[in-house]
């Protein structure tokens, strides 16, 4: 394995993590909306609202994040070959 790809599993890693808390941020959210138990310093809908991002952002590090890991591993650019020489004119 490159170092690249061993970067993406870590990234979707913390992918997956993210998207676990907003998923219980959302729950939370939900259940407190529902009136299952009371909070005392902030209101369900900015619960609910901030698992809804973190799952977002979860999902856009679980799908690789590719500017985030160009970043780190930039790409090969190398010159590519105009004409192939493996097809013979006509």
């Amino acid at each position: 394995m490159k170092p690249r790809d061993i970067f993406k599993i870590i990234v979707a890693t913390i992918g997956v993590l993210g998207f676990s808390y907003g998923a219980l941020y959302l729950m939370d959210g939900l259940l407190c909306q529902l009136g299952l138990f009371d909070l005392q310093h902030s209101r369900p809908g900015y619960y609910a609202a901030r698992g809804v991002i973190e799952m977002m952002v979860g999902i856009l590090f679980i799908k690789g994040m590719p500017p985030f890991v160009d970043l780190a591993f930039p790409p090969d650019e190398s010159p590519k070959d105009e004409h192939d020489d493996t097809k013979p004119d006509a």
